[in-house]
C-alpha cells in the first residue's frame, strides 16, 4: 500500500535524512547566534505594542535566568502565553509578515495548541496555557511527529503529545536583551518543575522530551493530535 512504500521509503533515506538533519542543526546555529538578538526584540515589542501578554519560557526561559543568555547552542526561542491570546497570536503574527512553519493541535480541545514562526532564518514557539483546577498550576502541551510519518507539508498529520503541568505563582519583569520582559514570579520552581533540581548546573546531554521529569505523554489513541507543517 502507499502508506507502507513510503514508511520503507523513509527507512532507506534515514541515513542520509539524519546527516541533513544535522547540517541543517548547524545552519541554524549559526543562523541564532547572528540574529537571535534581532528577532527576541521584535517579537516581544510587537506583542507589547498591541497588549499581549507573553513570558520567556523552557530553554529561553532557562538561559535568561541561569546565563543571562540563550543557551549556548540554542537554536529557536520558547515563549509561554495564555490559550486565550491564541487567536490575538497568529493574527498578529499573520499580519506582520512572520513566516508560519508549523501548528500542533489536539482535537476538540481549546487551548491544546503549539505555534512555531520564522523570522531571519530564527524560529521560535509560543506555548498556550490555561487553568484547569484550583491550584496554582498551568497546564500546556508539547508535540512530537511519530518517527514513522513521512512529513509532508500542507496536511494534517497524526502527532503525539505529553502534557506539562507547571505550578506558577504569577509574573515579574527582569531586563533580558535590553528590554523588559516576563517571566514566572515563582522560576526557580517553574525551572525545578520542566529541568529537575540541577537545572543551574548545564547539562549538555539533557533531552527535555525524554529526561524532564514534567511531561506526561499520551498515545494517539489516548489524545488525538495533529501537525500541520507549512514550511
Amino acid at each position: 500500500c502507499k502508506l507502507k512504500k513510503c514508511y520503507l521509503f523513509k527507512i532507506m533515506l534515514e541515513p542520509f535524512l539524519s546527516y541533513h538533519r544535522k547540517l541543517v542543526i548547524a545552519e541554524e546555529k549559526v543562523k541564532f547566534l547572528e540574529n537571535s538578538d534581532v528577532v527576541f526584540n521584535t517579537v516581544i515589542q510587537l506583542l507589547k505594542k498591541n497588549g499581549i501578554h507573553v513570558w520567556l519560557d523552557f530553554g529561553t526561559l532557562l538561559g535568561a535566568y541561569r546565563d543571562s543568555d540563550f543557551i549556548k547552542n540554542d537554536f529557536d526561542m520558547d515563549f509561554g502565553a495564555f490559550g486565550t491570546d491564541y487567536d490575538k497570536i497568529k493574527t498578529l503574527m499573520q499580519e506582520n509578515g512572520f513566516t508560519s512553519v508549523r501548528e500542533f493541535f489536539i482535537a476538540g480541545h481549546e487551548y491544546g495548541r503549539e505555534l512555531t514562526y520564522r523570522y531571519k532564518d530564527v524560529n521560535f514557539d509560543f506555548f498556550f496555557y490555561y487553568k484547569k483546577d484550583d491550584t496554582d498550576n498551568l497546564y500546556t502541551y508539547t508535540f512530537s511527529c511519530p518517527p514513522n510519518i513521512l512529513l509532508e507539508k500542507g496536511i494534517e498529520l497524526p502527532a503525539i503529545v505529553a502534557e506539562i503541568k507547571t505550578p506558577c505563582k504569577g509574573f515579574t519583569e527582569m531586563n533580558f536583551k535590553n528590554t523588559i520582559v516576563q517571566i514566572p514570579a515563582n522560576t526557580d520552581e517553574y525551572l525545578k518543575a520542566n529541568y529537575g533540581e540541577g537545572y543551574m548546573t548545564p547539562d549538555p546531554n539533557f533531552n527535555y522530551v525524554t529526561d524532564s521529569p514534567n511531561l506526561t505523554w499520551y498515545s494517539q489513541e489516548e489524545i488525538s493530535a495533529k501537525c500541520i507543517i507549512y514550511n
